[in-house]
């Protein structure tokens, strides 16, 4: 039988634990504690009844049946019990390694039983030590210990020379002879990628060997920062500089230039300078511009500030420190509140000295983000106010770039577009390239409209004829990705009663499905010029028109509404961004108020029950502790809100 199968059928029939059967359908570790409800509740099992399983993304097993790499298990209950059904396995061929916490899941190895130390069972041997390496807490055999350190000083199974070495280090159990035999050439050799750590560990305690060993790493760049600095011999700081100058841990050869008694900054320009003259990925440095900023006596944005100023680094390379600064603690960066949760200075401040450097260099203003990195684009048009005011000429700017695509430049037409900050002249750099730059099918995660929609609004705005042409090119294509795009346009459009009218004839039907977003979007729009009432009112006065079941239907509805509340002039058709503090603020405004229908007010706040903002406010953009406790204030006034109604609802 295969593994696999002897697997299985150990595990159904273990009476510790209800096993969750594998399969196709199970393709997240959530996935499967979701079936162990299920299977639960249909077997009549106590809620608390252990179980355990594994997804299609972690099977270990090939086509055969064979297991070929450790299984992973997941559990839920009790442990003990769980463990206790794995151990069904063991008599089978197998050990169990993992589960050490109650959120630590269970490993199945293959196991073996070698009885001797020989190169006929090195086979076995292997298979013993996959288990041994894999998991350091578990135990050695009887033995084991006295037959693990015959392998290291027999050259014959030196084979298995890193797996031995590995399995007795993490139990502390490598004696003075192992290394006298590990450390010499032939083994540092044979121990491969896991040499820096035997001569790291064998440095910590001492070995006499250890220095030897450590130079000879040091001599084929094999020696990373740590080994360098507990070794300190004559060639460690020439290894260091070699490694620094490729981009490897350019911080650990700094601290070993100071330790040295040398000017950690002055090394840094050094090598930064080389770098650059040889026309090296600017990727190498922007990993020294970030060890210059931690140089300083300051969080790392108050570091990047004085960076920016200190006449001692070249203007060329102030230029880099910026765009990094920006890209990380920027209005937009990274940590874009970090001004309330991390000492140093504000976004704005930043800004202002970046776009000074920016200036000395003959570059143009920052746009105040990285525009070409998503969760910035994410964070820009979640604080989009902030960078208008910030970044106005910076975002300018940047729309004039050539390397930028269809995602990119979305985003900074929304941005501008929404602040009323597109003038003519920006839109004129895009009129002869939008065809092939604008209208293109629109990257799936962008969290903007589709920028050829908002170019054209944009262009309706201000009285730009070439708004008509723009759109009657986008309307006549017959590509199916343009299908959302021509539903947005129209909507985006206001060119009259009439056309509203004849728009919405052709959207209701296709939004009243539930599907695509656009057309929900779109609709709402429109009928908000035709009713005279706000798109938020539009949204939800058009939820109660179509079916409560399937929920999907009305909750795009609830969840445009939710973009609406948000920014009543965006053209964006994403739906309800869970990890959106001003999305989560915005559904709460809806609820809270009874100028809304009721039932659309309650499917907003089904909706935003999925928010993370209050579960997890520290991800994936750290919230400052007073916008928490703003938006948990929120929260619980459209709780109560809702239980004042003449049909309370117990909000969860």
């Amino acid at each position: 039988m295969s593994d696999r199968t002897v697997i299985l059928q150990a595990l159904r029939s273990a009476s510790a634990a209800l096993f969750i059967e594998p399969g196709a359908h199970l393709v997240m570790q959530d996935e499967v504690h979701d079936q162990a409800r299920r299977d639960r509740s249909a077997r009549g099992l106590p809620d608390s009844f252990p179980y355990l399983g594994w997804h299609t993304q972690s099977d270990a097993f090939d086509r055969s049946g064979t297991l070929v790499r450790p299984q992973r298990v997941y559990f839920g209950g009790d442990r003990e019990a769980a463990a206790t059904a794995l151990r069904e396995l063991e008599p089978r061929g197998y050990v169990i390694g993992g589960g050490h916490s109650d959120t630590e899941s269970f490993w199945i190895y293959r196991d073996a039983k070698p009885t001797h130390v020989d190169v006929d069972m090195i086979p076995q041997w292997r298979i013993r030590m996959e288990a041994l390496h894999n998991d350091a807490r578990l135990p050695l055999r009887q033995g084991e210990r006295e037959q693990l350190h015959d392998v290291i000083s027999s050259p014959a199974m030196w084979s298995l020379l890193p797996q031995a070495v590995q399995a007795l280090r993490v139990r502390e159990a490598l004696t003075e002879a192992d290394l006298d035999l590990v450390l010499t050439p032939a083994g540092v050799d044979t121990l491969g990628d896991t040499a820096p750590d035997v001569v790291t560990y064998a440095l910590d305690i001492g070995h006499r060997a250890a220095g030897d060993a450590a130079g000879l790493l040091a001599s084929q760049g094999r020696a990373h920062n740590g080994i360098l600095r507990r070794w300190g011999g004559p060639g460690a700081l020439a290894a260091a500089r070699a490694a620094a100058s490729a981009g490897s841990d350019v911080p650990g050869y700094l601290a070993l230039v100071a330790s040295h008694g040398e000017d950690p900054l002055a090394a840094a320009v050094d090598i930064a300078t080389e770098v650059k003259d040889a026309d090296e990925p600017d990727t190498v440095i922007g990993i020294i511009v970030a060890a210059i900023m931690n140089l300083y006596a300051s969080p790392p944005r108050g570091g990047a500030l004085i960076a920016l100023r200190d006449e001692r680094i070249p203007l060329w390379l102030r230029g880099f420190i910026g765009d990094h600064a920006i890209a990380q603690w920027g209005t937009a960066g990274k940590d874009p509140v970090g001004k309330s949760v991390v000492l140093g200075p504000t976004p704005t401040e930043l800004a202002v000295a970046v776009d000074d450097v920016r200036l000395w260099l003959g570059q143009p203003p920052s746009p105040g983000f990285d525009v070409k990195d998503r969760a910035a684009q994410t964070a820009a048009i979640a604080h989009r106010d902030r960078m208008r005011e910030a970044h106005r000429d910076g975002l300018r700017a940047a729309l004039a770039r050539r390397d930028l695509h269809e995602p990119e430049i979305a985003v900074l037409l929304e941005l501008l577009y929404r602040g009323d900050a597109l003038r003519p002249q920006d839109l004129a750099v895009l009129a002869k390239s939008w065809r092939k730059r604008l209208f293109v099918k629109p990257g799936t995660y962008t969290p903007a409209a589709p920028a050829v929609v908002t170019y054209a609004a944009a262009l309706h705005a201000v009285g730009d004829a070439k708004a008509n042409e723009v759109a009657d090119v986008v309307a006549r294509d017959t590509r199916t990705w343009a299908v959302p795009v021509q539903f947005l346009l129209r909507a985006a459009l206001a060119r009259g009663r009439d056309d509203d009218l004849e728009t919405e004839s052709v959207l209701a039907p296709i939004a009243a499905k539930g599907e695509p977003h656009a057309a929900i979007h779109a609709v709402c729009r429109v009928r908000s010029r035709l009713w005279q009432v706000s798109p938020v009112m539009a949204a939800c006065m058009s939820l109660l028109e179509v079916p409560a079941q399937p929920p999907y239907i009305r909750n795009g509805f609830a969840a445009a509404a939710i973009a609406f509340a948000e920014d009543e002039g965006r053209l964006s058709t994403h739906y309800f961004n869970t990890n959106s503090p001003r999305a989560f603020s915005a559904a709460m405004h809806i609820v809270r108020s009874r100028e809304f229908p009721l039932t659309a007010r309650l499917t907003v706040w089904k909706v935003a029950e999925r928010s993370t903002v209050l579960t997890h406010p520290t991800r994936p953009i750290p919230l400052p502790p007073e916008e928490v406790e703003r938006v948990r204030g929120l929260w619980r006034e459209a709780k109560a809100a809702l239980n004042r109604e003449d049909r309370p609802y117990e909000a969860r």
